[in-house]
């Protein structure tokens, strides 16, 4: 991947939605979010969650999440949109969409990378600063052993319903 391919795939503006507006993203969104709320509140509905934002929040959608969401205010809705492909997460844990509860470290992050302009390597560094302080914050949904035992089965049973028990625990590794 070149250069400029690189920093095309990131996308950092600031979005302006009307008093009342819908955004239908059902099909799944390309990139990693993180937003800021400047101005107003929206509500994101996903298959399993809601969240609420208003302004000061800041929020995360993960990539690939199809979701409708729905903003307003007196005026017009305005946030800021940080766009990126790719999620550290080394320790391979579930972040959903989620209101993120941050401090003035956030805040003061947030002002180093560059809205609307050209994204650049500076640009995309001072995103992940902000990220690798947002991750702190964040809540990660990563079942517990048993529970992901559980769904295993469940999904297993669902797809067939003539499986004996030693079938289901040899296929979910117990």
């Amino acid at each position: 991947m070149n250069d400029t391919l690189f920093t095309n795939s990131f996308s950092f503006f600031e979005a302006h939605r009307g008093k009342h507006a819908y955004t239908d993203m059902r099909a799944g969104t390309p990139l990693h979010y993180i937003a800021y709320m400047l101005r107003g509140k929206c509500k994101i509905v996903s298959a399993d969650t809601e969240i609420n934002a208003s302004a000061g929040d800041f929020f995360y959608i993960p990539k690939g999440l199809p979701y409708q969401s729905y903003w307003q205010d007196e005026q017009d809705v305005s946030f800021l949109s940080l766009g990126f492909p790719y999620f550290p997460n080394p320790e391979k844990k579930d972040y959903p969409l989620q209101v993120i509860e941050t401090d003035e470290t956030g805040l003061m992050l947030l002002r180093r990378v560059p809205i609307g302009l050209q994204t650049t390597p500076e640009g995309i560094a001072a995103l992940y600063t902000l990220l690798s302080h947002l991750i702190g914050h964040m809540q990660d949904s990563t079942p517990c052993r048993s529970r992901q035992i559980v769904l295993k089965t469940e999904r297993l049973l669902w797809e067939n319903t003539d499986l004996r028990p030693a079938d289901i625990a040899r296929q979910i590794g117990i």
